[in-house]
């Protein structure tokens, strides 16, 4: 890419996320900052990783709220022909539109093959945070050379006490009869809209849209899976039958998959991508927890609702998904 148009992209990015800040509500996440801030004082990477549209992004900009910093997001159309040659270019475009930055700010910079050497040799110079929507993002390269130099943390969906600050509801020291009958209505409203913050602002259309750019762009194509049908059927039985136990014999027969291996990898990529959680049987005996059926979980109750739309009937079930996520 040319040196002009990586810099017009900064640029016009910068310009959205000035936007969003000034016209969209913004809450403070429940999350130790100073920690986080912490990790950047000496020259390490703070890896922010958790499902798409969390708002890692957000926290991250949060982070370096009134500091110099650079930010560019790799998950955009624009800059689609942008390789590991451009990194270079793309530091140039931040010194002539910010001059002088001691903060760095890639999203979803796994896009670009070969990025873990550039973080690597950038983080000796610069605070930097990464995000990305995958746990195995920082089990390759990264992991080798950044050993000891990079701190991850996960985000996740707004949890119900965040949705209830979203709602503007006042705490206050003592809960009031009517304050408590406020809760159960919103907490209604949580279990039927999720935690996804673009669900309040775009309706429940959204969940849709994430849902499976979650398992086209994080999952199908991140690990080549060419039986697409079976995986999305596969997918939505598990979401369909959250807080249940399933077993992958099971899951195989159902789908008629002949190998067991091929659902196992498949609930990998499920996991990976922080779509949904397994959750082993506890056991003294190792061997009997490992062969035990396992709960599944989705990372959003929004999303099971728009996927199984069976939430009225299972108050005690999404109860228990929202608690164990």
């Amino acid at each position: 890419m040319q040196l002009q148009e990586i810099k017009e992209v900064i640029a016009s990015q910068r310009e959205e996320i000035e936007e969003r800040f000034e016209k969209t509500k913004m809450i403070e996440r429940e999350v130790d900052k100073e920690r986080l801030k912490g990790f950047l004082r000496s020259p390490n990477v703070l890896a922010i990783l958790g499902v798409r549209r969390c708002g890692k992004s957000t926290l991250s900009l949060q982070l370096l709220r009134n500091q110099e910093y650079g930010y560019i997001n790799f998950d955009d159309e624009r800059i689609i022909d942008f390789n590991v040659k451009d990194f270079d270019k793309m530091m140039e475009a931040f010194y002539e539109l910010y001059g002088k930055i001691e903060n760095v700010i890639l999203d979803e910079p796994h896009n670009i093959q070969g990025w873990e050497l550039f973080v690597n040799r950038l983080r000796r110079t610069k605070k930097v945070i990464i995000t990305g929507s995958n746990s195995k993002m920082l089990s390759g390269e990264l992991a080798t050379h950044l050993t000891g130099r990079h701190i991850d943390f996960t985000l996740y969906p707004f949890s119900f006490r965040e949705f209830l600050v979203y709602n503007d509801f006042e705490f206050g020291e003592y809960l009031t009869t009517a304050k408590i009958g406020l809760i159960k209505n919103l907490l209604k409203d949580y279990f039927s809209q999720g935690g996804f913050p673009e669900r309040y602002i775009l309706g429940k259309e959204i969940l849709v849209s994430i849902y499976f750019d979650i398992l086209e762009k994080d999952i199908i194509r991140r690990i080549k899976i060419k039986k697409r049908a079976a995986f999305k059927e596969m997918t939505k039985y598990l979401v369909s039958n959250f807080s249940s136990e399933i077993t992958f014999s099971k899951l195989k027969n159902i789908l008629d998959i002949k190998d067991q291996h091929t659902i196992k990898n498949w609930i990998d990529g499920l996991e990976q991508a922080y779509l949904i959680k397994m959750v082993e049987r506890f056991s003294p005996k190792l061997k009997e927890s490992i062969i035990a059926p396992k709960k599944v979980y989705c990372i959003d109750t929004g999303i099971i609702g728009v996927v199984s739309f069976r939430l009225s009937e299972n108050t005690g079930r999404i109860m228990e998904n929202a608690v164990a996520i």
